[in-house]
């Protein structure tokens, strides 16, 4: 059974997200911060993580670092963040997607998400 954590500070978004994996058989944990993200990621083993650029940014901590040294190996990392960011959060986005293992913008279809987690799981 594939599990998932959903690292997303828009309750939207999150339960949008939830919903669509768990119609798919996904196992999801939602949190909706940093700290929380951190406390998920050394109780449970996931096969995806999903990080909003929210929670990346919300911590001077490399998320990824840490995803990296408690899910080594097949943890993979998908990135979301609105369509219309701006020009500042543009660097900080790029800098993320390089680090990760691939990205999904919002607004997103249900297809548009699977097709991402699916590609990544593929990696």
């Amino acid at each position: 059974m594939n599990r998932v954590l959903v690292a997303e500070h828009d309750e939207f978004w999150r339960e949008k997200t939830r919903e669509i994996l768990e119609d798919e058989g996904w196992v999801v944990d939602a949190v909706e911060n940093y700290a929380k993200t951190v406390v998920a990621l050394k109780a449970e083993r996931y096969d995806v993580v999903i990080l909003d650029m929210t929670v990346i940014g919300s911590s001077e901590e490399d998320i990824f670092n840490i995803v990296r040294s408690l899910q080594p190996g097949q943890t993979k990392l998908l990135v979301t963040a609105e369509s219309g960011i701006m020009t500042a959060q543009l660097g900080v986005l790029i800098a993320a997607s390089r680090r990760s293992d691939g990205e999904v913008y919002k607004p997103f279809s249900s297809s548009e998400l699977l097709s991402a987690i699916y590609g990544v799981k593929q990696r």
